[in-house]
């Protein structure tokens, strides 16, 4: 009888550990998808806007040349120790792959397009009024390389706000699209089932930069804030005037060609 209400004691500590590690991995796999949804959404409970970021290579950005990426030396000496597939793989993505280019030590380039979409909670109507950025950190710029592929001139672009983070303190513009003056103001209405979209330009010519961003806006119940990052981190963009610039063509044998005039100077279109 001992005999066996020891083999009891024993069955059951087994299961309740076995039942403990389960839900464990579950509080794990539930963590994980939270993490996953913050990488997309930005919002607090009581806020009546939500903010989805879009993540990159998802869109087509408006501006000219940019997302790209600066690859770090270290980690990848440049075009030439890549493979014509894995080159050929990256132009089928037009040059834009976020993990593989923190595969490589890489980071977004100047300017860093983030592209937000603003929709509201309610049908109440929600007036989003400002972006006002801040600089986390700024320390030298990443020395690397970098393929970029401009666009010819009059692309068609949706609102856009420039941000200069080399500015004491940093510098907005808002633009409804490329043909218009800059405006003073912001002002987006967007409800539930009404969103508006806005691309956030954040540049840098001198550094390397973390940053993350609040948009302010006006409810049925007041004002406030939502405060937008890269899932929990800061948004990390650096200046390409430090790195190698290279041409990446859409077509042809001759995937990318080493541009010097981009060197110092920056990334140039039109």
């Amino acid at each position: 009888m001992v005999a066996t209400r020891g083999r009891k004691v024993a069955v059951g500590l087994v299961l309740a550990f076995v039942g403990g590690i389960g839900a464990a991995v579950f509080a794990m796999a539930r963590n994980a998808g939270e993490s996953a949804t913050k990488k997309v959404f930005a919002g607090s409970p009581g806020a009546p806007l939500q903010i989805r970021i879009e993540p990159a290579g998802t869109f087509t950005s408006s501006h000219l040349w940019a997302p790209y990426y600066v690859i770090d030396k270290k980690s990848l000496s440049g075009p030439k120790a890549m493979s014509k597939t894995e080159l050929t793989e990256l132009r089928d993505k037009s040059w834009v792959d976020e993990a593989w280019a923190k595969e490589h030590g890489g980071m977004a380039g100047s300017p860093q397009v983030v592209r937000l979409e603003l929709r509201g909670k309610s049908d109440e109507p929600v007036t989003v009024t400002a972006i006002q950025p801040e600089v986390v950190s700024a320390r030298p710029p990443l020395k690397g390389w970098y393929i970029a592929a401009p666009s010819g001139c009059g692309v068609e672009t949706i609102r856009f706000a420039t941000i200069d983070l080399d500015a004491s303190p940093p510098t907005v513009g808002y633009f409804k699209d490329d043909a218009s003056p800059q405006a003073r103001h912001l002002a987006l209405f967007v409800t539930r089932t009404d969103a508006e979209q806005i691309e956030l330009w954040a540049s840098t010519r001198k550094a390397t930069v973390d940053w993350r961003a609040k948009v302010f806006y006006s409810g049925p119940k007041g004002p406030g804030s939502v405060t937008i990052d890269d899932g929990g981190q800061p948004f990390r963009v650096t200046t390409e005037t430090s790195s190698d610039g290279y041409k990446g063509n859409p077509v042809g044998d001759q995937l990318v060609t080493r541009n010097h005039s981009w060197d110092e100077r920056g990334v140039s279109s039109c």
